[in-house]
């Protein structure tokens, strides 16, 4: 049984006596028929603290979740199972035309109906408003309707009460004044009930002439005043309302102060009569019935919130959805998710689930997703990517993004993800890696290149030297302080030889980037050797740095050699193998505004190359950083810029 139900939440009164009923003699036959939209509809109505209730079938049978159990009073023992129209046949002439359009389609709302319930064991009289929507099966067709329902009994009585109570101060207080009063056409108290000396406690002649408004609330005055004067000038009727001071008890009550003209044959103002009545209760019940306005609009609001949930989630989408309550249970989830999981996981997750439970046979998994949700779970938002995935791209990578959920009040009721599939970006990016990677090795390559023919005249140089001391060596005759200087002689040629070898493998070796601290000038001076040659003997190379100061990066040594010997190439080819090549040292404390960069303090190493060729044309210059850009002629080897 408890595989049957599965699709139900668990716990609930109305769960299990759904799971406890037989249902082969119903219409809808034993639930491994039901269809996968009646199961859904059940499991998340179940779950919502909303009171609603589910007609479903072609006898449309009367499904409801606890929220809606009290509403059913003494026809609850039969309700469950029983066809809609025999549950509420009290009223179904009231309703039947609301059930008809719904199944025909359209969403049908009822305010206000009365019901009488039995919740607490005797009758009371109670309001209700039911929202009506059709219910679809998998075909889109309508199979049954779906209501939810919030009680209206406290506003009904609220503004009953409030026209009883217009109703009573209408005929005791307007039709028989408590405070009758008088005033000249320009706005002075000539005469009073003795009532508001009581009410007040002002003396017999205070509230003559201005000196009622002494006992109004300061922040009442400067309205009372305004509205008072501007009748006194248009002859409108005077209505208007302020608290003052009771004298027996000390606070400040509501009142409503109202008085009409009267005028002479002319037509002219000749005094006003007038009347103060109380209405602090009516202004107390309208500022109750405001606050329960207030509060059954957000639960209408949070209502219409849960019905755009389950709207979203029996969408069709290619993309990735779901949604966790905070103990990991799947609040809602589409399609592509699950197929998603099961393909993943190897089994098929619906809502009720522990979704991080269904993860147990992989463990390392398991922990990863319990920990990224929790932190969804606890109010944050964020985006991953590769989180979960294989390494060799068999399966779909996805970018995750996680959005807390939150109710009406705006409290945490779980978390949200949407998926994206990225794999095809990360294919992209791995291969834009690759290139790179092979773009380096042929800039180094390009690089040896270059170096090969400096060097070549100079290797020639040492083999001469080396194969002159040996033949001088094979004399017999040889002086031995002559044999020395020729055996040292080889040997400085050797060492020499080593060192431009060794320079040339350091450029040719493959590897990626390994950033060191190192002086900048000393590294300089060790390249002097390698660059002369690369520059040819009628070049002359010149070295220009700090007297004292020693400037230090974090670098990659061979990347920093690289970028001097392909500028010193580029100086060469463009001073045409003649001139002298400066290179030059400085130790700054801000750097400039070049190539677009705006300006910046902080210390600054700054190597620059100056040679005495032709320049670049002003129309190359916004191009000259561009890769592979060359202004060489064919046949012209190119440096790296």
């Amino acid at each position: 049984m408890s595989e049957t139900f599965s699709f139900l939440p668990s716990g609930g009164v109305t769960g299990a006596e759904i799971r406890a009923r037989d249902w082969s003699d119903t219409s809808l036959g034993p639930p491994k028929a039901w269809s996968p939209a009646l199961r859904s509809a059940l499991g998340l109505m179940l779950a919502c603290p909303t009171a609603m209730f589910l007609a479903w079938g072609p006898d449309l049978l009367c499904f409801y979740n606890d929220a809606y159990r009290p509403i059913l009073g003494y026809r609850l023992d039969t309700a469950l199972g029983r066809p809609f129209r025999e549950v509420w046949a009290s009223i179904w002439d009231e309703i039947g035309p609301l059930v008809d359009a719904t199944l025909a389609g359209e969403s049908m709302t009822l305010t206000d109906m009365p019901l009488d319930l039995s919740r607490n064991g005797t009758p009371e009289r109670s309001w209700w408003s039911f929202s009506y929507s059709p219910a679809v099966d998998e075909a889109g067709k309508v199979a049954g309707l779906l209501c939810v329902t919030a009680e209206t009994t406290s506003r009904v009585l609220g503004e009953a009460a409030l026209r009883d109570s217009e109703d009573h101060y209408r005929h005791t207080v307007e039709l028989n004044p408590q405070v009758p009063w008088t005033c000249d056409p320009h706005g002075n108290i000539t005469s009073f009930s003795n009532r508001w000396l009581t009410l007040t406690g002002q003396g017999p002649g205070e509230p003559y002439g201005a000196g009622w408004i002494k006992v109004l609330h300061p922040e009442d005055v400067p309205s009372t005043l305004t509205t008072f004067t501007a009748c006194l000038v248009s002859g409108d009727l005077v209505d208007v309302d302020y608290r003052f001071q009771m004298a027996g008890t000390g606070e400040y009550r509501w009142m409503r102060a109202r008085a009409q003209p009267r005028r002479d044959g002319a037509g002219a103002i000749i005094a006003w009569y007038g009347v103060v009545e109380d209405i602090h209760d009516r202004k107390l019940a309208e500022r109750n019935l405001r606050e329960l306005n207030a509060h059954l609009e957000c639960r209408v609001e949070e209502a219409l919130a849960q019905r755009k949930l389950w709207a979203d989630v029996f969408e069709i989408t290619d993309a990735l959805v779901c949604v966790l309550d905070p103990d990991f249970r799947l609040l809602a989830l589409n399609r592509a998710y699950a197929d998603e999981f099961e393909a993943i996981y190897g089994v098929r997750p619906h809502v009720g689930d522990d979704l991080i439970g269904l993860m147990a046979h992989v463990p390392e998994q398991q922990d990863q997703a319990r920990t990224v949700w929790a932190r969804a779970l606890s109010g944050e938002a964020f985006t991953l990517v590769e989180e979960f995935g294989e390494p060799d791209r068999r399966r779909p990578y996805y970018e995750l993004a996680f959005t807390p959920l939150r109710d009406a009040d705006g409290r945490r009721i779980g978390a949200f993800q949407y998926a994206t599939d990225v794999t095809q970006r990360l294919r992209d990016l791995e291969q834009l890696a690759k290139a790179e990677e092979g773009l380096r090795q042929a800039q180094k390559m390009e690089a040896v290149g270059q170096l090969t023919g400096g060097v070549a005249h100079d290797f020639n140089n040492l083999l001469t030297i080396i194969r002159s001391s040996v033949d001088l060596l094979r004399k017999p005759d040889l002086p031995e302080e002559r044999r020395r200087r020729y055996m040292d002689a080889v040997s400085d040629t050797v060492d020499r030889a080593s060192k431009l070898t060794g320079q040339l493998l350091a450029f040719a070796r493959r590897q990626s980037l390994m950033p060191e601290t190192f002086d900048v000038g000393a590294r300089i001076a060790a390249a002097v050797d390698m660059l002369a040659s690369v520059a040819g003997a009628r070049i002359r190379v010149v070295v220009e740095m700090p007297a004292r100061a020693t400037c230090h990066v974090f670098a990659d040594p061979g990347q920093f050699e690289t970028a001097l010997v392909n500028m010193a190439v580029n100086a060469r080819d463009a001073m045409e193998d003649e001139g002298t090549l400066t290179l030059r040292l400085e130790c700054r404390r801000d750097m400039p505004d070049i190539r677009g960069h705006a300006s910046s303090s902080g210390p600054l190493v700054a190597v620059s190359v100056v040679d005495q060729g032709s320049g670049i044309s002003p129309a190359d210059l916004p191009h000259i950083f561009e890769p592979f850009f060359t202004t060489k002629g064919v046949g012209r080897v190119r440096g790296w810029d």
